[in-house]
């Protein structure tokens, strides 16, 4: 399958499931996965390649990648009927991703050793990555999130809003850690992260260049400012280009 094609399918389901991002889906095994290929109607046109979908699930068995994501992959896109040979080369792309985010979540030490991870995080943080935001910088992020003593919540809040406001305006890949670090570090309430986005396609819209916002955004979280000075000094911009 053409690569754009590919890159349309997974941009539509990143943001059909950005609202139940953090929802932690129950855990998966080989066995659940052989049964649905095997009798759910949705999964008919796939039973041609349930090898190599199988093949994919081992492999991310594998590597310590938990199921359950990479399952709901394969329904949603079954789903959304997703030709088969698509659907399987997104899974093992998928899969790449959970590794990757799985590895970046064991360097931070966001989640202690021997503890599951949370599957919310790996989701979360695999879509970081499908958006174009760097393995350094969602390294950063997490390793922000940690050393701000704002943990798992922090970054579970923050990185869906990273992923809405690459969707709006690509970010600058320099100006990410320092914006992550400054927001956990400040005083806005993990809660209200997600009212960066709003104030990024705002500004966006009115042509200010994303890394004067995020500039902007970072400087006044560093001062102990918060959404209140940013939406002010943001439409004062908007106001006197």
């Amino acid at each position: 399958m053409p690569f754009l094609r590919l890159r349309t399918y997974a941009v539509f389901l990143l943001l059909l499931l950005l609202p139940v991002l953090i929802a932690d889906a129950q855990p998966a095994g080989l066995p659940d996965i052989r049964e649905w290929l095997g009798r759910d109607e949705l999964a008919a046109p796939y039973r041609i390649i349930s090898d190599k979908i199988i093949r994919v699930f081992e492999d991310a068995g594998g590597r310590d990648i938990p199921l359950e994501p990479l399952f709901d992959k394969l329904k949603e896109g079954a789903a959304k009927r997703i030709p088969a040979e698509d659907l399987a080369a997104y899974l093992a792309e998928e899969g790449h991703r959970l590794f990757r985010a799985r590895e970046a979540v064991n360097a931070s030490g966001l989640v202690p050793p021997g503890v599951r991870i949370d599957t919310g995080l790996l989701k979360s943080s695999a879509m970081a990555l499908l958006s174009g935001i760097s393995d350094e910088n969602l390294y950063a992020v997490l390793f922000a999130a940690r050393d701000s003593g704002r943990g798992l919540s922090a970054a579970l809040e923050f990185l869906p809003a990273l992923v809405r406001m690459e969707a709006v305006a690509s970010l600058p890949p320099d100006e990410i850690s320092p914006l992550a670090s400054a927001l956990f570090s400040g005083r806005v309430p993990v809660r209200s992260y997600g009212s960066l986005v709003s104030l990024y396609l705002r500004a966006s819209a009115g042509r200010i260049p994303s890394d004067v916002i995020i500039r902007l955004m970072t400087d006044i979280l560093a001062v102990g400012g918060g959404i209140i000075q940013i939406e002010r000094e943001l439409a004062r911009r908007l106001r006197n280009p």
